[in-house]
């Protein structure tokens, strides 16, 4: 293996690049996993509300933006969301709204 750089040993820069991968080949959501989304120490904030906002996040992250009401829910469907998701999702305004992207949808719910 050709090192390209000598600040590390090789067993650190082969350590190193496994842990830059997923940003360099677009891993799928294993890397990004709920962990590493949600943040456990936030005192302002109400926990519950950022679970739902992370599991909202995840459900339709698959819709193909701007997207309808009907898009989204169909997009957390297939994806399984949780029941809290899918209510708010319900709730939304439908007809030819279309959301640009998750901070629309979540500002829409919680107006």
């Amino acid at each position: 293996m050709e090192r390209t750089t000598d600040k590390h040993s090789p067993r650190v820069d082969e350590a190193m690049s496994g842990e830059v991968q997923s940003l360099v080949d677009g891993a799928p959501v294993e890397a990004r996993s709920d962990e590493g989304r949600r943040q456990e120490d936030m005192p302002d904030l109400d926990r519950d509300l950022l679970d739902v906002r992370a599991d909202l996040a995840a459900s339709v992250a698959a819709a193909r933006w701007p997207a309808t009401r009907d898009l989204l829910l169909s997009t957390a469907r297939d994806d399984h969301a949780p029941e809290d998701v899918l209510a708010l999702l319900e709730e939304l305004p439908g007809g030819d709204r279309r959301y640009e992207n998750v901070e629309a949808v979540w500002e829409a719910a919680v107006q």
